[in-house]
């Protein structure tokens, strides 16, 4: 089975993210919520 990435790997991206709406709308948002197999700890390198 391939080495799997996680989480850590897309941290920086999920954190420019957060940068961007925390701009765009200030302190509004609530929460933000990560779908999918990164966040099922099922990702895999393809």
């Amino acid at each position: 089975m391939a080495p799997g990435y996680g989480l850590e790997d897309v941290r920086p991206l999920l954190a420019r993210y957060l940068e961007i709406l925390e701009e765009e709308f200030g302190s509004r948002p609530v929460s933000v919520a990560v779908f999918g197999s990164v966040a099922r700890g099922e990702a895999r390198a393809s």
